[in-house]
């Protein structure tokens, strides 16, 4: 075997080039490791991604896990909800907050551990219902306002059969709102007072900014008595009012379903139950007035401890 010229700087020892003889006994007590790790893999694999379904609800998107409607239902009995905002805390978000409260009969504290309930603006528009919370986002305020009455709608089993840019701005042009009453005294009073001082509150706001005549009636049968007004008139039996071009009538009547619709100069307000009209009323206190909770005077959340 002929000697290589190595440079003289790469002079190497027996020593360093000879055979060397490992001795692989002491890596054994890594063999049980490597097996468990490979059944991990092999009996346990990554868990499938979670897949998503989406149902449209009066225009806005909700998605969730499985069954849309029947997570929405379960969504609907929970009684204590844990608030938290999406972004930076605005009015929009914290009146949205207010009015999902009222509408379920739960309370929504700003801390505590509970289901959560985030809302606010963001990148993206709809409501989202997960295990641990419901997120309801809108990409600006108009967006986040539709999100959050579609979803208080949804929840209590209300129907919206006009679009919400038929709702909004609803008294625009009118000289005349009458507030009717179907069944007269056969109410359950302190319930529908309930329901009335919601209405009120946003058409009492509206007539003061835009000075239709507002006028809240009683109707029984063909014969209606005029509960008050504002301006204030002769109280007492009238003839009942009409909707036309220049007034708006609002129809309170019960009925098979729970349902607000607004078409031909009449917004009519169908109900179950009581409590499926107080919601209602709600809702539309907001549609009319978006921000008249904390416009009125500054509501705070409590905090769950």
């Amino acid at each position: 075997m002929k000697d290589l010229d190595l440079p003289d700087e790469w002079e190497v020892s027996e020593e360093e080039t000879g055979g060397k003889n490992t001795d692989y006994t002491k890596y054994w007590y890594l063999l049980p490791i490597t097996a468990f790790l490979i059944a991990l893999v092999v009996f346990f694999p990554a868990p499938e991604e979670v897949e998503y379904t989406t149902l449209e609800i009066n225009g806005i998107p909700f998605s969730s896990s499985g069954d849309v409607e029947k997570n929405l239902q379960g969504v609907g009995r929970i009684t204590q909800f844990v608030a938290g905002f999406v972004g930076e805390e605005n009015e929009a978000s914290k009146n949205c907050l207010l009015e999902i409260s009222e509408v379920l009969q739960s309370k929504v504290y700003d801390s505590g551990i509970g289901y959560g309930l985030m809302v606010g603006i963001s990148d993206r528009n709809g409501v989202f219902i997960g295990r641990k919370a419901t997120s309801i986002e809108g990409r600006n305020e108009k967006e986040l306002w539709r999100a959050c009455w579609a979803f208080s709608s949804a929840v209590s089993d209300i129907t919206l059969k006009s679009e919400f840019s038929e709702l909004e701005g609803l008294t625009k042009g009118y000289n005349e709102v009458s507030l009717v009453i179907e069944g007269g005294q056969g109410q359950d009073w302190p319930k529908m007072i309930t329901a009335l001082g919601n209405l009120d509150s946003s058409l009492g706001y509206l007539q003061n900014q835009q000075g239709f005549f507002f006028g809240q009636y009683l109707k029984n049968g063909d014969v209606c008595e005029l509960h008050f007004s504002i301006p204030k008139t002769t109280e007492g039996n009238v003839t009942c009012p009409v909707e036309s071009d220049s007034t708006l009538l609002v129809e309170l009547e019960r009925g098979n379903e729970n349902a607000i619709k607004y078409e031909g100069n009449r917004l009519h307000m169908t109900y179950v139950n009581y409590d499926g009209l107080i919601a209602e009323s709600l809702i539309m206190r907001d549609i009319l007035v978006p921000g008249i909770l904390t416009g009125i005077k500054d509501v705070e959340l409590p905090t769950l401890y």
